[in-house]
């Protein structure tokens, strides 16, 4: 893409500035977004498949979206009873922990605590369509 805009002399001496972000994940509205994985869950659960690259994938997306989203000096990550859900949630703290050394980091120092809650709905899919398409409701 920047080859692409660097031909356009015109368009050129009109930019003052242009920064470039990569982010992985789709914004829903203000206060939604998606990773985007499907097929990942059967991939995940009902596949012989490398579960380790597929948690480093799921904590690289949702790293991504809690540091865009939400920079932070506090992450505090709380899982459910499951060998996946602990392997994604020790990815995302170890991504954090590098990010905090890093004395570029994008972080808000007046920002609270995320409180980042890693739930496996595999033994109970139903229950997330009985209420609204928040989690809020069952956590609160």
């Amino acid at each position: 893409m920047m080859a692409h805009l660097s031909q356009k002399k015109a368009l050129i001496s009109r930019i003052i500035t242009l920064k470039e972000l990569n982010i992985d994940f789709k914004t829903i509205d203000d206060c939604t977004f998606s990773l985007e994985m499907q097929g990942l869950y059967h991939r995940l659960y009902y596949e012989d498949s490398d579960n380790e690259r597929i948690f480093e994938y799921i904590a690289k997306k949702l790293y991504c979206a809690l540091s865009v989203l939400m920079p932070t000096q506090s992450l505090e990550v709380t899982f459910s009873n499951n060998q996946n859900c602990s392997a994604i949630a020790n990815i995302v703290l170890e991504r954090f922990q590098i990010a905090m050394k890093n004395p570029t980091s994008p972080i808000d120092e007046s920002a609270g605590s995320i409180k980042l809650l890693i739930l496996d709905r595999s033994y109970d899919p139903i229950t997330p369509l009985a209420h609204d398409f928040y989690y809020q409701s069952l956590v609160g």
